[in-house]
């Protein structure tokens, strides 16, 4: 993840490698400053259950895209300070996402207007789990998805696993989780079938919008 921040124009001065406690790997941390201190974080585990797979949906697939986002948003003028964050620890429990928020300081955590997790991309059109504080920012994307014709539609996946995003939910910090997990492909995750051939490249046919 560091060559491929690197890659997309990063400096090494907006990289930083935070030690996580409970963790023998860092949270990877890239910040783009905006003319402002409000915060939005974008985040992504870059762990996989290897036991079982090689974790290309869960998590490659989103934490791949972290340098993609910056690059494409450091060319243009920000209000926002944007922070990309590659979560060490997510399948032992959250830990990297934890141990993140646990240190921020007050004023800080304040400061964060949102947190958007990118997790288990690909296998679908996109979907989204608002994760108990995400109704506005549901609304939001929803009004960007429906303006640039592209599908998205709710999808809780609390009951069968949480995100890094309910670490910051839990601090009341506005979350939404971006996913593709469904009940016909949830049993692809942590499994052998986890693999590249998953990610589909054109919008399935049929997908419409109807995120509320």
């Amino acid at each position: 993840m560091h060559q491929l921040f690197t890659g997309a124009g990063s400096t090494e001065a907006q990289l930083a490698e935070e030690e996580v406690g409970g963790s023998k790997l860092p949270n990877l941390v890239c910040t783009l400053p905006g003319s402002t201190d409000a915060i939005i974080i974008a985040g992504a585990h870059y762990d996989a259950n290897f036991d079982y797979g090689h974790g290309i949906i869960d998590n490659w697939s989103g934490a791949s895209l972290l340098p993609s986002l910056f690059e494409s948003v450091k060319a243009y003028p920000r209000r926002h300070t944007f922070i990309f964050v590659g979560f060490a620890g997510e399948e032992k429990g959250l830990v990297g996402s934890r141990y993140y928020v646990r240190k921020l300081p007050k004023e800080r955590k304040q400061a964060i207007d949102a947190m958007v997790d990118l997790d288990c991309l690909g296998m679908t059109s996109t979907k989204v789990d608002l994760v108990k504080t995400g109704e506005r920012l549901g609304s939001l994307l929803n009004s960007v998805a429906n303006a640039m014709k592209l599908p998205v539609s709710v999808i809780d996946v609390s009951r069968v696993g949480i995100s890094d995003a309910n670490a910051f939910a839990d601090a009341k910090i506005p979350s939404i989780t971006v996913h593709s997990v469904t009940q016909d492909n949830f049993s692809v995750l942590h499994g052998l079938k986890d693999r590249l051939q998953l990610v589909r490249t054109e919008i399935p046919e049929g997908d419409s919008y109807h995120c509320p």
